[in-house]
């Protein structure tokens, strides 16, 4: 874009005014109504200017008002359904985690269940043990005590077997123990959330105010920035990670989530 070449000449002229009232210093009271009068001057050349600069901005703002206008519906709609798309993954996840757990946790309560049924087993089986060496040492001590040979030996044998049969329970009872010590809750395997999901923050131009946007670029000679591009702004914000700044810019600073299949 190039701008007319009456425009320009107007610049020169305004810079030269410029230049040369930034020369005047006040030493008198002359000085002092020649500096007023520059004052004057400098306001009316920006005016003239300012005014130069809006009869060229004006229909390139209203083209880019009408495009975004346009858009506007169909961009609106999109991110809605995004929005709504997020939140059903983000649900769904939810929903898996909590069943994880539920099954975990039923797994481990039959775990327990298991380990208690095997440690009164263990117990009773301890029990008959005891009651079966009871029993022996009462055999033993009848048969000690029994004058009839016969009996004494017969009472001897049958303390034998009550020491074995006590044994054997002994040693089952041990086992018993070992197996419910090594009784363990199984573990349920985390499944994965969903994968491609990530964050990234994201830099978005508002507009606040176009005059001081405007103003702002025309000043610094920004031309290309005129048409008030927000793709273009968006982009330099994303680039400087939100650090670029302009007036009548408002930087909006949101979260985004990706989902990539």
């Amino acid at each position: 874009m190039e701008l007319k070449q009456e425009t320009k000449q107007g610049f020169d002229i305004s810079l030269s005014v410029a230049s040369n009232m930034e020369k005047l210093t006040i030493t008198n009271d002359k000085t002092y109504s020649m500096v007023a009068e520059g004052i004057k001057t400098i306001k009316k050349e920006f005016k003239k200017q300012d005014a130069a600069r809006k009869s060229l901005v004006k229909p390139l703002n209203d083209h880019v008002k009408f495009i975004n206008d346009q858009f506007k519906p169909v961009t609106e709609e999109l991110s809605r359904v995004e929005k709504i798309l997020k939140s059903k993954v983000a649900e769904y996840d939810a929903e898996k985690e909590r069943k994880r757990r539920e099954a975990e946790r039923i797994a481990r309560e039959k775990a327990e269940a298991e380990r208690r049924k095997k440690e009164e087993a263990a117990r009773q089986q301890r029990e008959k043990e005891e009651k079966a060496r009871r029993e022996a040492e009462e055999l033993k001590r009848k048969a000690q005590a029994e004058a009839d040979e016969k009996k004494r030996l017969a009472l001897l044998k049958e303390s034998k077997k009550q020491e074995v049969k006590a044994e054997n329970a002994s040693n089952m009872a041990i086992v018993n123990e070992s197996m419910a010590e090594n009784i363990e809750a199984p573990k349920i395997k985390k499944e994965q959330v969903t994968k491609g999901v990530s964050f990234v923050t994201v830099y978005k131009a508002v507009i606040e105010s176009k005059e001081a946007f405007i103003k702002e670029c025309v000043e610094r000679g920004d031309f290309y920035y005129l048409d008030i591009n927000e793709s273009l702004l968006n982009r330099e914000l994303q680039a400087s990670q939100g650090m670029k700044k302009w007036s009548g810019i408002k930087v909006d600073k949101s979260t985004s989530t990706r989902v990539r299949s």
